[in-house]
């Protein structure tokens, strides 16, 4: 939670909205820590830099796994859709494994689909 926070404080407007909270949020069956982040962040269907709200919430679960939740969204609309995103977050529930890539292939089983490899990056237009 502290990398991501560090990243976003080098934006515009940046203040963290609310400490660190660790009750408040389950991800799939585990306490989950959160807290709500305004920033000015640059937008694909936006000319402008709009000052933004995000929750993140993340925890570790016992074999190690991280599970990091974000929801970003004009702080003028953030508090409209918020109800809709935790009831989102209270149904997350991860039903099987990922199976570990250390010491055997996980390509072509009928668990993992085979997916091409991953050519270039995303870009974003500016409008």
């Amino acid at each position: 939670m502290d990398s991501y926070s560090a990243q976003r404080q080098t934006y515009e407007k940046y203040q963290l909205v609310g400490a660190l909270e660790c009750d408040k949020y389950m991800i799939n069956g585990i306490n989950a820590c959160s807290h709500i982040e305004t920033f000015k962040f640059e937008l694909p269907d936006y000319r402008e830099k709009p000052l933004v709200n995000q929750l993140t919430i993340g925890t570790i679960d016992d074999d190690g796994t991280e599970y990091i939740l974000i929801y970003t969204a004009p702080k003028k609309i953030f508090d409209n859709f918020l109800p809709v995103v935790e009831e989102m977050i209270k149904s997350f529930n991860v039903t099987s494994s990922i199976p570990s890539s250390e010491g055997k292939s996980t390509q072509g089983t009928s668990d993992s689909p085979e997916l091409p490899p991953l050519t270039q990056s995303p870009t974003v237009k500016k409008l």
